[in-house]
């Protein structure tokens, strides 16, 4: 998929994709209709010059993208510089570091992404003066946090990783408040994108919140099902939550999409269920070929042959007990159809009585069952 596929790192064309609009009978088909979600005042560099500006429509309740014409320093800096922080940042610039410090900071666990907090001084110095800011990067407007209950004002980050069948939150705070000016604002502000001196982890304990942002990550999903043709295998995305307990959707720091035709399944059935942070089923994939089909009936024949067997006297119980120790039987079990144990003649208890062997033919994958201490295997 174009702009996406295997991305580690911010991808810039999530705004994009945000920003386009499902068809109606898109919309009727989706489990989230009418999906919305907050961004910041977000633009685009490309080579060093503007190219979109995405925001928030309340009007149309939709992400929503400024004409060209409205892409100049005048502009930028009339928004940026409206309603500013208590902490004196007003956006922040972000950006992939591929430089060998970055690429070492990644092997160590860090972020891909880097950001450089801006104050009114510094927004002005890179939009007026030098006019420009350097390489390919976004420049997103600075969303306040959410004070604490001991009423200090430190900066934190939600991120969310989401995968079809679960997901799984991180959040991250710093340890410096945003309004002391003792430290730069770099300190006083990075969390995931940082070398975490500055910051430390933190549960996420609303179970409201977490349903938030699950809605969330599904809509954005099953958005980009629609809209991209294509299904998101995971994706890590970043989030604020403000002063009014508003989710705040930042930036996408990893993605990774299939083709959707690749999948049997609609996208509803793949999403995460609201308030249910479990493992789901997997998305079940193309069905398999003829000649697997054939293998796994020729295996399953075996096994149920097997079984019918152990039923008689002296009829190679030993050899169903090894050919049930293999791996490769136990990988392929649970998908065969295998007849269930009838009794056993002569005397002999059933394979089901004895206690040795499931109760089913459901086998664990990794499980081993042989004759032993207590187990009847002969009359």
């Amino acid at each position: 998929v174009a702009g996406l596929g295997e991305t580690n790192g911010m991808v810039v064309a999530f705004y994009e994709l945000l920003w386009k609009k499902k068809n109606d009978r898109q919309e009727k088909q989706c489990k989230y209709p009418g999906f919305f979600v907050h961004i910041p005042d977000t633009i685009v560099y490309n080579f060093s010059q503007p190219q979109y500006w995405y925001f928030t429509s309340m009007n149309y309740r939709r992400v929503n993208k400024k004409k060209r014409q409205n892409l100049n320093s005048k502009n930028i800096l009339e928004k940026f510089l409206r309603g500013r922080s208590r902490s004196g940042i007003v956006a922040g610039y972000l950006w992939n570091d591929d430089t060998p410090e970055g690429r070492a900071r990644i092997r160590e666990g860090g972020s891909p992404v880097c950001i450089r907090y801006l104050d009114a001084e510094g927004l002005k110095a890179n939009l007026l003066r030098l006019g420009q800011f350097s390489g390919n990067g976004v420049l997103q407007q600075f969303i306040d946090p959410k004070t604490g209950v001991d009423g200090t004002l430190h900066n934190s980050m939600i991120q969310a990783t989401w995968q079809p069948n679960h997901v799984t939150f991180e959040r991250r705070q710093n340890k410096h408040s945003l309004t002391d000016s003792r430290y730069s604002y770099q300190k006083r502000a990075e969390t995931f994108e940082g070398t975490f001196e500055n910051s430390e982890s933190y549960p996420l304990v609303s179970s409201i919140l977490l349903d938030e942002i699950t809605n969330i990550c599904n809509g954005i999903a099953e958005h980009l099902w629609h809209v991209a043709d294509c299904a998101v295998k995971r994706m890590v995305l970043n989030f604020r939550i403000d002063e009014s307990n508003k989710v705040w959707f930042l930036f996408c720091s990893q993605i990774s999409v299939i083709e959707r035709d690749t999948l049997a399944r609609p996208p509803a059935e793949l999403l995460q269920p609201v308030g249910q942070k479990v493992r789901a089923d997997p998305p079940v994939q193309k069905v398999a070929s003829e000649r697997e089909k054939q293998q796994q009936e020729a295996e399953a024949a075996t096994v149920n042959q097997l079984i019918r067997n152990a039923g008689q006297p002296n009829a190679g119980y030993e050899e169903l007990v090894t050919t049930l120790n293999t791996q490769t039987m136990l990988d392929r079990l649970p998908n065969m159809k295998v007849e269930a144990p009838f009794q056993a003649q002569h005397g002999r208890p059933s394979l089901r009585g004895t206690s040795c062997l499931p109760s089913g033919p459901q086998i664990p994958k990794g499980s081993h069952w042989g004759p032993a201490d207590g187990c009847t295997t002969g009359p």
